[in-house]
Parts: structure tokens; sequence; C-alpha cells
């Protein structure tokens, strides 16, 4: 007879098995979704994306200048204090009243008389051009920037250069109010200008003499010793050797006596020219009778456009000689000055270097298209301090192969010439997200941040 054995409702070891291989799926899948974590995360903070955007770069020389004008020291004794009645710059003509000499004036009273003074002349003007609200952007942006370059000067020590700039920013704050309709009653204003003046004035004591011009010109208040040092009365036969013996003796030439300038100068020509020392090599940049914007380090605000007259060379060495026909109101002529010289500008994509790479043989960098990494190439004008200047796709030479083709996926891997299966890569273009930093990119990937 045979024995029936009655099977268990529950297998324990097949069980045990089930239990063992669901546990070390799920191990599993923890350790990858775990892996798969700190891999993005660390994705993450390799990645750095930017945008390409479009920025004009000037390329410029620079070095150190000097200013040469026509100047004419008054040779008159001043026993007082200067007070002059007309603006440093303003055409006179001979016998005009430049200037009134006090016996107790000081030199904060008369910078407060001088700022006055401009704010006259400028409200006067508005009546003279019926000038009234209207767009004070322009206007905005020269106080933005005067007040920027205040600063700047400021920081660097640059006292002097920053206090030139003090009149302006009163200026431009005072057309800010005519052009926004702040201000409206200019007589008013002229009046009330007028007193504070004339009360000023009478804090200065008594008249004890008065300067007149003692030739046609511009006057100006101040002296520095140097006027007949560096004069502009040769400028057309001066050479590469007499501007350098020029600059080499200002210091033994220099007038250093303080009663015998302290009546001012004529400037005796509207012209006024800059030596700018500078190599051979850099003078190719430049052309004769062409016109360049110059900044000079006291005037760094006050761009001007100066024409280069000629260049003086000997062998390696060289002064580029540029002449200008106007005379910015409150410029700082002090002789010898830093300046720059722009001779070119580029636009272009600045990209840090970083971001460069080499795929499929050619120069480029890696951007993101939504989710998906793609090539760009790049057509390198300079670089400097850690980035490169591109052009701009629509700029690439045609023998560079810059014609762009649309931005599709089939742009990407065929080359519109052939037709054929090699790959194509388009120019950066403005906009382009490009990776400044990434590990293990190629094309096609995806990244999510």
């Amino acid at each position: 007879m045979n024995k029936k054995y009655k099977v268990p409702f529950f297998d324990k070891e097949y069980l045990a098995k089930i239990g063992l291989y669901v546990a070390v799926t799920i191990l599993a899948i923890g350790a990858i979704i775990y892996i798969g974590f700190h891999i993005s995360g660390t994705m993450k903070e390799q990645i750095s994306v930017m945008y390409a955007r479009s920025e004009t770069v000037s390329e410029s020389v620079s070095g150190q200048a000097f200013i040469i004008r026509d100047e004419h020291p008054i040779d008159e004794m001043v026993t007082g204090h200067l007070s002059p009645v007309v603006s440093d710059g303003a055409k006179v003509i001979v016998g005009q009243r430049v200037a009134d000499v006090y016996s107790a004036a000081s030199v904060q009273t008369q910078a407060k008389i001088n700022l006055i003074e401009d704010q006259i002349a400028f409200y006067q003007k508005c009546i003279d051009n019926h000038l009234s609200v209207g767009d004070s952007s322009a206007v905005s942006k020269q106080l933005a920037s005067d007040v920027l370059s205040l600063r700047r000067q400021s920081v660097n020590g640059d006292f002097k250069g920053a206090m030139s700039l003090k009149s302006s920013i009163a200026l431009d704050i005072r057309r800010l109010g005519v052009l926004t309709g702040k201000v409206t009653d200019f007589t008013d204003r002229i009046a009330s200008l007028t007193a504070e003046r004339n009360s000023l004035r009478a804090e200065m004591g008594q008249v004890t003499g008065t300067i007149y011009a003692p030739s046609s010109g511009y006057y100006f208040s101040y002296t520095d010793g140097y006027e007949s040092v560096f004069s502009s009365a040769d400028i057309d036969s001066v050479t590469y050797s007499d501007i350098i013996q020029m600059i080499d003796e200002a210091a033994a030439k220099k007038d250093t006596d303080p009663e015998k300038r302290s009546a001012g100068k004529i400037v005796g020509s509207f012209k006024w020219y800059v030596a700018c020392k500078m190599s051979a090599t850099d003078t190719a940049y430049y052309s004769e009778k062409k016109y360049y914007d110059m900044v000079l380090k006291n005037n760094a605000s006050t761009p001007v456009s100066m024409k280069l007259d000629r260049v003086l060379t000997n062998g390696t060495d060289a002064v580029a000689l540029f002449e200008c026909s106007v005379m910015p109101e409150g410029f700082d002529y002090s002789r010898s000055q830093s300046y720059e010289v722009v001779h070119n500008k580029v636009e272009g994509y600045k990209i840090p270097i970083s971001a460069v790479r080499i795929h499929d043989g050619l120069e480029g960098v890696f951007i993101l298209d939504e989710v998906t990494v793609k090539f760009r190439r790049i057509s390198v004008i300079d670089s400097e301090n850690g980035y490169v200047l591109c052009r701009l796709a629509s700029d690439v030479p045609a023998e560079e192969g810059g014609e762009a083709p649309s931005d599709d996926l089939e742009a990407e891997t065929t080359a519109p010439e052939t037709g054929t299966d090699e790959p194509y890569y388009p120019y950066l273009q403005e906009n382009d997200i490009v990776i400044k930093v990434g590990t293990g990119l190629h094309v096609g990937m995806t990244y999510e941040p």
C-alpha cells in the first residue's frame, strides 16, 4: 500500500531563493540609481555654459604721449589771486579783459565761481537755442560714463583727472534737469546764480588788477612752465630727433618762476598735437592723414578724434605725430600723459580658451541645443588674457567655408557643397549656448541640468 505525502502549502526553500533574487535585484537597481545620481551630479558640477553674444572690441596701441601747442605766457606780475572772467579755452581778441586780480581770493572760492559761470553759460544757451523738454538718454549715458570714470580715477589715485570731471558732471546734471522738464524757468535760474556769484566775488576782497589778452587766441588761466618747451612753432619741419630731444630736455628748460606765469597764457592756434612714442612696427597699423580715436589718461572719459599728421622714425623706434583741431571743454592738457589710440574695431564673440576644442580636425566649441550637445566651428581673429575673439558667421571668409547652412540635423551631417556623408558643422551663431567647461563631451550626447 502506497503512502501518500502531503505537499506543504509554502515551499520555504523555494521562497528563500526567490526572496534572495528579489533582494539582489533591488540592491542592484539601487546601486545603479545611486551611481547614476552621483555621475549626473558630477557632470552638472563640471559643465559651465555661456551665451555667445557679439561685442565690439577695439584694437589699439598704447604708450607715452606728449602734448605740443602754440602757447604764449602772459608776461605780467600778479600780486593777489587771479580770477578769470572767461572760461579756459575761450576764444579772445587782443585787448580783451580775461581776468581780474583780487586781494583775498581763495582757490576754493574761485572754483565755485568757475562752476557757477559754466552753469550761467549753459542756461543762457538754453534760452538762445529755445531748448525745452526732450530726449535725455544721451545725457544720462554721458553722466553715467563720467561718474564711472570719476570712481575709476579716484581708486587709481588720479585725483587731478577726477577733479577735471567735476564741472562736466555738474553740467550734465543741469542738462538732465532741463531735458526732463524739472527746470523750465531759465531766467530765474540765471538771476539766482548771478546773485550767488556776486556774493562769492564780494568775499574775494578788492580788485587789485585786471589782465588783458596781449594777442588774439584762446585763453587759459593756468600755466605749467612748459610753454616754451613743447612749442608747435616748427611743427612742419620737426624730426624724430627733435621730438626726443624736446622730451629729454623738458625738465631742464621748464620755467619755474610762478610770479611770471601766474596771469595765464594765450594759445595762438586751435590746432594742437600729440607726439606718441611707439615702435616702428606699431606704426604700420596707421595711415597718414586718416583720423583715429585717442584717449589720454587725464581725460579718460573724453576720447578725441585725431588725424595722423606723419610718422617720424629712427630705426626700430618711432613717434606718431597726431593733430587735433578741436579743444574739448574742460580738457586736461598736461604735457606728459599715457595714451591709447584705436586703429581697428572688430565685432565678434569673446569665448574663453577653455571652451575651444578640436573635433574632426576642426577648431570650435561644443554647444547645448536644448539638451543635446552639438559642435560649432569658430574662426579666431585674436587671442589674449585667456580669451579668443571669433568672427561672426557672416564675416567668415568664403574660403574657410563660412557659408552657414540651415540649422538642422541634416546640415550638420552632410556637406551641402558635395552632398557626401562627410560631417559638416555650422559656425557659431548669436545666442548659441557655449559649454565653457565640461568633460567627456561628444556630439549627440544629452545633458539635462
